[in-house]
């Protein structure tokens, strides 16, 4: 979470924190398939709305064993209702310009982000971003000065990108 505050701490953005919501899980009922709309309503709805004003669409998350912390891929299972309205109804779905995603991993191994970089680019498609951008940050249970250094001007660049717009 600090490295959202970080890039956004001087510009207006709305967060949800998946581990404080109230998100049921999508258990496969196929009521989006059939129409559009989900059985649930919880805070995915309030989610979907705030995304449907942004301009940029964040999502940041730790990785354990290859992939996205379960919170997050619940939320993120949750846009299943929004795939179907966009290939099976034909409906337009909210649109971002840019979608950033963020994970850090304790391992040194890059391949750990690979199930994330698979899954970030699904999502980044459905909402039809226009700018993709990942920042990946392995080594986080040793984080040397040089490399927290790196990350700080990787932060930047990203920071630049979407001042620019």
């Amino acid at each position: 979470m600090s490295l959202v505050k970080a890039l956004f701490h001087d510009v207006s953005s709305t967060i949800f924190n998946a581990y404080d919501m109230d998100v049921s899980p999508c258990d496969d009922c196929r009521l989006c398939h059939q129409k559009d709309a989900c059985k649930y309503e919880d805070d995915v709805d309030d989610l979907i709305k705030a995304i449907s004003k942004a301009d940029t669409l964040v999502l940041a998350s730790p990785v354990y064993f290859g992939a996205m912390s379960d919170r997050i891929l619940k939320v993120i299972n949750r846009f299943q209702r929004l795939f179907e309205a966009k290939f099976t109804h034909h409906h337009a779905i909210p649109r971002v310009g840019t979608f950033v995603w963020i994970s850090t991993c304790a391992a040194q191994e890059t391949s750990m982000f690979d199930g994330v970089k698979i899954t970030a680019e699904m999502v980044g498609k459905l909402f039809n971003a226009d700018h993709i951008i990942p920042l990946t940050i392995g080594g986080t249970d040793a984080m040397t000065d040089a490399a927290a250094t790196y990350h700080e001007k990787t932060i930047d660049s990203i920071r630049k990108q979407l001042k620019k717009g």
